[in-house]
């Protein structure tokens, strides 16, 4: 009974820790794909062209062809070269969809695209939170700077609510 009553808990920890690690981690591949496609597939090489920059987007997505619902639903990359936020049929539609984690709240403060332009640069720096059932002291930030790279580190507290 006492093995049982030191093991459980540490094996609940365990397990939550590897949904968050993998839920942070699917987000960075799909941001580092979004950036790498943005780079390499972009029309055009010259980065300070006037008009409408090509742009590759990720984007919550709780159906997997839309720019709907909550990140903890699931996201999608798309190519927006006419820059109208969704995708396109005759832009490639959606290149890659990704399944929501169960049990994770994904915070964005308000971000509801990440757009990379040609360079790998992002329109605008993007904060992402991670957080489940064990509060502030297990939550982990996800930021992407206007350069475009992620990096993650423990969330400041009162990042979950308590």
């Amino acid at each position: 009974a006492i093995l049982a009553g030191v093991g459980v808990p540490a094996l609940r920890d365990l397990v939550l820790s590897n949904r968050q690690a993998a839920a942070v981690n699917e987000l960075i591949t799909a941001l580092q794909m979004a950036r790498s496609h943005a780079v390499t597939r972009g029309e055009g090489r010259d980065v300070y062209a006037v008009g409408p920059t090509p742009t590759v987007v990720v984007c919550a997505s709780d159906d997997g062809q839309s720019c709907d619902g909550a990140w903890q639903d699931g996201w999608i990359i798309f190519r927006d070269p006419d820059g109208n936020g969704a995708p396109d049929v005759a832009d490639g539609g959606v290149l890659r969809a990704f399944e929501g984690h169960g049990g994770q709240v994904i915070g964005s403060d308000g971000v509801a695209r990440v757009r990379f332009r040609r360079d790998g640069r992002i329109v605008a720096p993007a904060d992402f939170t991670f957080c489940d059932s064990r509060g502030d002291s297990y939550a982990r930030l996800l930021s992407i700077d206007f350069t475009g790279r992620p990096s993650v580190q423990k969330a400041p507290a009162g990042t979950c609510g308590g």
